[in-house]
């Protein structure tokens, strides 16, 4: 398959090239085709030119390999991009994604305050909040990222009440 004519027959359609590597990768799944795949969007993400939305379909063709390595690559690129703002749909999604998916505390928590700072009335702030301070985690880490929480969005409701009560549960436990 000559991933380039996904490209020719669409024009600006992104869309049709992830399908392309989506399709490929069902009709063969093995090795030496996951690889080829991999290579090309490798190279078409590592295009000077790539915008955006190039990083948005090299993610989902990531997403396709199960290469959760290069996921998480690809959305901070995008979370660094300057004209991101164009994904603003999508994107809360895919943050709230690799949350779920990480192991580290550490890029959980960073993701969290992308995800705070950008979208702090997005419906899924409720979540994102239960992901870091629900249940029985009881990191001191967590401590200052409340307070910092607490200290730079005053006026969202639902940062304030997780913020503070988590901070208050530190407090009122000894922890600090």
């Amino acid at each position: 398959a000559d991933f380039s004519s996904a490209i020719e027959i669409e024009g600006n359609d992104y869309y049709a090239l992830q399908r392309r590597w989506a399709s490929t990768l069902m009709a063969d799944p093995g090795e030496k085709n996951r690889a080829r795949v991999k290579k090309h969007i490798a190279s078409y993400v590592s295009a000077p030119d790539a915008d955006a939305q190039h990083l948005l379909t090299a993610y989902y063709g990531y997403s396709y390999l199960q290469d959760r390595q290069n996921t998480s690559k690809i959305l901070q690129r995008m979370l660094q991009h300057s004209n991101v703002d164009r994904l603003d749909t999508v994107l809360p999604a895919l943050i709230v994604d690799a949350m779920l998916v990480t192991r580290s505390r550490e890029e959980r928590l960073q993701l969290a305050r992308e995800f705070i700072q950008r979208y702090p009335d997005h419906l899924n702030l409720p979540t994102v909040l239960e992901m870091v301070f629900g249940g029985q985690n009881k990191n001191p880490s967590l401590y200052s990222f409340a307070g910092s929480l607490a200290a730079t969005e005053p006026g969202n409701l639902y940062t304030r009440y997780y913020a503070t009560a988590y901070s208050e549960s530190a407090i009122n436990s000894g922890k600090i």
